[in-house]
């Protein structure tokens, strides 16, 4: 007995033909979401789609003279169906074509002002010397909590709340004492969607200096067996240095992560340190934009280094584009040139002429001292910082 209350009883009447129209119908009649919101993505459509046609086979399963009239169908495999696949690719385009618009014609949806680099390197500073003088070791573990998102937006241009607090440890792969190479598994706001909307891998960045792998070692230690696999734990009420166990198998609040930029600019916009703006962790993915550019680091690898990179030209989703993107991906999946980017966010002095030769970057910038800061975060804390 058909479910009319569903609203499907006239769907189940249709032959292949009327439902593949009805459907296609359907896709192209998608509008943006109301308020001003961004159009939905081509995967959100996609399991909507998904999950009538579900609802739908169900009722069918339960009759068997209607199983027997439309057979074990699927509307991502049948060729009747081929026009909803159309219908939604060109939907897919069409809101590729609305999000990519020249920078001149899209309005700036953040109100955070781009940290200077000098800016940046005061904040990270006055971060650390407040966790060195925090009386408290459990205030010293958030301050480094908050350390650490600054240099993950640094080397990796992270910046959404929840994709900060869905990092895991098992993202991390340390490639010596100064390099860590991190892989993003998880969905963030620029994973990229192909054509046969499966996600794309996100390319990994690289994390440089002894100071800043050492914040990634220290929060991912001292943590029970069965912890959550988190980067971010809450530390332990009344937790000493000295204790087995520094985090709880919890996450932090997004609040601690949320405030890794701005809970440190007030004073030194007060004592006219930095310039007044308003500083976010939006901030730092400008910073990363900004310092590249002005190294003169190819577009196409700004634009991977912020997570704004299709791996190839059928690819939808948020970010800058390239023409000849396909012939460059191994370039840009490279490790040296993962490293590249990193060094250069790392060492402000180098530009992008220093590091573009592959044998003299491998063969003498790498292995060159004077390049790498190797100071331990032990050191630093234990050092007077003046700002």
């Amino acid at each position: 007995m058909l479910r009319e209350l569903d609203g499907v009883a006239l769907f189940m009447e249709l032959t292949h033909i009327q439902r593949a129209s009805l459907l296609r119908g359907f896709v192209a009649g998608v509008k943006p979401r109301q308020s001003g919101g961004a159009p939905l993505s081509a995967k959100t459509i996609k399991s909507i789609v998904d999950g009538f046609v579900r609802h739908i086979k169900e009722i069918e399963a339960e009759s068997d003279i209607l199983f027997e009239t439309y057979g074990d169908w699927s509307w991502t495999k049948g060729k009747v169906y081929g026009i909803v696949k159309e219908a939604l690719k060109s939907y897919s385009m069409h809101r590729f074509s609305q999000m990519t618009q020249s920078v001149s014609e899209r309005k700036d949806t953040s109100a955070s002002d781009s940290l200077r680099l000098f800016a940046f390197g005061l904040i990270k500073r006055q971060t650390l010397k407040i966790a060195a003088c925090s009386q408290l070791f459990r205030e010293r573990l958030l301050h480094i909590q908050k350390a650490t998102v600054q240099v993950i937006g640094q080397f990796c241009g992270s910046r959404a709340i929840s994709e900060m607090n869905e990092i895991k440890v098992s993202d991390f792969i340390e490639h010596g004492l100064c390099w860590f190479e991190y892989r993003p598994s998880g969905v963030t706001k620029t994973t990229k969607v192909d054509s046969t909307f499966t996600v794309a891998s996100r390319v990994s960045s690289f994390i440089l200096g002894r100071s800043n792998c050492d914040l990634i070692r220290l929060l991912a230690s001292h943590r029970s067996l069965d912890a959550p696999n988190r980067l971010f734990l809450r530390p332990l009420n009344n937790v000493l240095e000295s204790h087995e166990l520094w985090f709880a198998n919890q996450n932090v609040g997004i609040n601690q992560i949320s405030g890794a930029i701005k809970d440190y600019t007030s004073n030194l916009i007060e004592n006219q340190l930095i310039p007044e703006g308003k500083y976010t962790n939006t901030s730092m993915r400008k910073l990363v934009v900004d310092r590249l550019s002005d190294a003169g680091c190819p577009e196409m690898l700004v634009a991977s280094a912020i997570g704004h990179y299709a791996s190839n030209s059928s690819s939808v989703g948020a970010g800058f584009v390239h023409k000849n993107l396909v012939n460059y991906s191994t370039g840009v999946n490279d490790v040296l040139t993962r490293k590249k980017i990193a060094m250069l966010m790392h060492n402000t002095k180098l530009k992008w002429r220093d590091v573009e030769d592959d044998e003299t970057f491998f063969c003498q910038t790498l292995s060159d001292p004077k390049l790498i800061d190797c100071t331990t975060l032990s050191e630093v804390l234990n050092t007077n910082i003046v700002l």
